[in-house]
C-alpha cells in the first residue's frame, strides 16, 4: 500500500492554488477503496468468529466421532462385527443420499435453516444411537436371519452401520455450510487473509481432540463418546445459527454478488416447474465451467489419496499386528497432520496467499506428491515410515493449502453455486472417488500375487499422480480466463 501511495505523489501536479488534480483525486479514490475492501466491519467480523467457533468445535468433535465409530465397527466382537468393506462401497450411494437431504432443506427454506435442521438431525441421530448401544437392548434383536442361522443380522449391527456411514460423511455436509456462510461474508482479497487461520483453529482443535481420545476412553465407554458427540453437534448448531442471525445473511441475501435465481428452490417448492432438483444442479454446473474443472480436480485428487492410504493402512496392518499399537500409531499421526496443518495456516498460508497466484498453489501440490511418489518407486521395499511419510504428505496439502485454495475458488461465486456446487463436490465426487478406487484396488489384491501387487500399486500411484496434475493444469486455465472477464466487467 506505501508503494502506491508513493506512486500517486510522485504522479500528483498542482494548479496555481495548489488544489489537487483530477488525476491524484482518482488515485487516492482508488487507495481508499482498497484498503476499505480489506478491512472487515464489526457485525462481519464478529459473524465470522462466532462460525469459526462452529468450526472448531465441529472438528474437534470429529475426532472424537470418528475414533469411537472406527472403534466400534473394527470390534471383534460378534454383536458388533460388520462388514466394513461393504459399507465403504455404499459410502458414495449414502453421500448422495445426504446431499438429496440438503437439497430438500435447502428447497424448504433458507440457508440458516438448512444449516439447523441438518446438523440437529445429526446431532440426535449420535445421542439417541449412543443410548441405543448402552441399553443393550440390540444384541437379542434380530433384523435378519436365513434359514440355516449362517448369517445374522441384529439391531446393534445395523445401528454400527448407520453410525459408520453417518461419520464418514457428516463432517463435509455440515463443513460446507459453515465455509459457505464464511464466504458469503468476506471479500475475496478478506479471503486470503483470513481463510488460512480459520482452517488452522479447525486442524488445532482437531489435533487436540485427537490426543484426548485415549484418556476419555478410559472414562467414557463408546456408546457414552457417542452422546457426548451429539450433544457437541447441538452446541455447533446452536453457535453456527447465531453467525447467521446476525443481519440479514441468514436468509440468503448476497446483494455483493451476482446470483441467477435459487433453480434449487424454484425446481423443489413450484409444482408448475418442470424443472427437476437434479436438472438444476446440472444447470449450475453448466452455468459455472469453474465449477466442473473443480470437481474433476477433486476427483482425481481423492483418487490418489485414496491409493496412498490403503497402501498406508496394508503396511500399518502388517507392520503394527496388535489392534492396540494400530490405534496408538493411527491416533499419533492424525494428530500429527492436524497439528502440521493448523501450524501451516496459522503461519504460512496468510503470507502464501498474498504473494503468490493461487494458479501456482493448484499446480504445486501435484508436482510435489508425484515427485515424492516417483522417489518412492525407486525404494524396493517401502516402509511404514515412508508411506506414513507419503500419506501424511497428502493429508497436510489436503487439510491447510488445497483447503484454503478450495474456499478461495468459491468465493467469488454466487451464493447458489457455493451452497449447492460445494455440497455435491465434497459429498458425492469426494466419496464416490474413494469409492470406486477402493473397489478397484480390493479386486486387484484379490488377484494379484504379493511381489507383483507393489508394482501395480505403483504405476497407479503415478498414474493417478499424472491425472491430476492433468486436471489441476485445466483448473488454472479456467481460473485465469475467470480473471480476465472479471477484470474486464470492472
Amino acid at each position: 500500500m506505501c508503494s502506491v501511495n508513493r506512486c500517486s505523489e510522485e504522479m500528483t501536479t498542482r494548479d496555481g492554488n495548489g488544489t489537487k488534480t483530477a488525476q491524484h483525486k482518482t488515485m487516492e479514490s482508488k487507495t481508499e477503496a482498497e484498503e476499505i475492501q480489506t478491512d472487515m466491519g464489526g457485525k462481519n467480523f464478529l459473524q465470522v468468529a462466532l462460525m469459526t467457533a462452529s468450526m472448531t468445535i465441529l472438528s474437534a468433535d470429529y475426532e472424537l466421532l470418528r475414533s469411537a465409530s472406527m472403534a466400534l465397527a473394527t470390534s471383534s466382537s460378534s454383536e458388533h462385527s460388520i462388514n466394513v468393506s461393504l459399507l465403504m462401497s455404499i459410502s458414495a450411494p449414502f453421500s448422495l443420499l445426504l446431499f438429496t437431504w440438503f437439497t430438500y432443506e435447502i428447497s424448504r427454506g433458507s440457508p440458516r435453516t438448512c444449516f439447523a435442521r441438518t446438523t440437529n438431525g445429526i446431532a440426535f441421530f449420535f445421542l439417541f444411537s449412543g443410548a441405543f448401544l448402552r441399553s443393550g437392548d440390540g444384541n437379542g434383536m434380530i433384523i435378519y436371519e436365513n434359514a440355516d442361522r449362517t448369517v445374522t443380522l441384529t439391531a446393534n449391527q445395523v445401528c454400527i452401520s448407520c453410525i459408520y456411514l453417518i461419520c464418514e460423511n457428516f463432517y463435509g455436509l455440515i463443513c460446507t455450510q459453515q465455509w459457505s456462510f464464511i464466504s458469503d461474508v468476506v471479500t475475496p482479497d478478506q479471503g486470503k487473509l483470513f481463510f488460512a487461520p480459520i482452517g488452522g483453529c479447525a486442524s488445532l482443535s482437531g489435533a487436540i481432540a485427537g490426543a484426548l481420545v485415549k484418556p476419555l476412553l478410559a472414562y467414557l465407554p463408546l456408546p457414552t463418546l457417542l452422546s457426548v458427540g451429539g450433544a457437541a453437534l447441538l452446541i455447533v448448531a446452536f453457535v453456527g445459527e447465531y453467525a447467521y442471525g446476525i443481519g440479514d445473511r441468514g436468509e440468503g441475501n448476497d446483494s455483493s454478488r451476482p446470483n441467477r435465481g435459487c433453480s434449487i428452490r424454484k425446481a423443489a417448492s413450484d409444482p408448475s416447474s418442470k424443472i427437476s432438483i437434479g436438472q438444476a444442479v446440472y444447470q449450475i454446473f453448466k452455468n459455472e465451467p469453474v465449477l466442473v474443472a473443480l470437481g474433476i480436480e477433486v476427483f482425481a485428487a481423492q483418487v490418489f489419496s485414496t491409493i496412498l492410504s490403503i497402501c498406508y493402512m496394508t503396511n500399518l496392518k502388517g507392520s503394527l499386528p496388535l489392534e492396540t499399537e494400530r490405534a496408538i500409531w493411527t491416533g499419533r499421526f492424525y494428530s500429527f497432520v492436524n497439528l502440521c496443518s493448523g501450524t501451516l495456516q496459522f503461519a504460512a498460508l496468510p503470507l502464501l496467499m498474498n504473494r503468490v497466484d493461487q494458479r501456482t498453489i493448484w499446480l504445486t501440490i501435484p508436482i510435489i506428491m508425484l515427485s515424492s511418489v516417483l522417489a518412492d518407486s525407486t525404494i524396493s521395499n517401502s516402509s511404514l515410515l515412508v508411506h506414513s511419510v507419503l500419506f501424511g504428505m497428502m493429508k497436510i496439502c489436503d487439510y491447510s493449502v488445497r483447503g484454503v485454495a478450495t474456499e478461495l475458488v468459491f468465493v467469488s461465486m454466487d451464493s447458489e453455486s457455493r451452497s449447492a456446487g460445494k455440497q455435491f463436490i465434497s459429498t458425492f465426487v469426494s466419496k464416490s472417488a474413494r469409492t470406486l478406487t477402493s473397489m478397484v484396488l480390493a479386486s486387484l489384491m484379490s488377484a494379484s500375487n504379493v511381489g507383483s501387487l507393489s508394482a501395480y500399486l505403483s504405476i497407479m500411484k503415478i498414474t493417478t499422480g499424472c491425472l491430476w496434475l492433468i486436471a489441476s493444469f485445466h483448473l488454472t486455465k479456467l481460473l485465469k480466463l475467470t480473471q480476465i472477464e472479471a477484470i474486464k466487467k470492472k
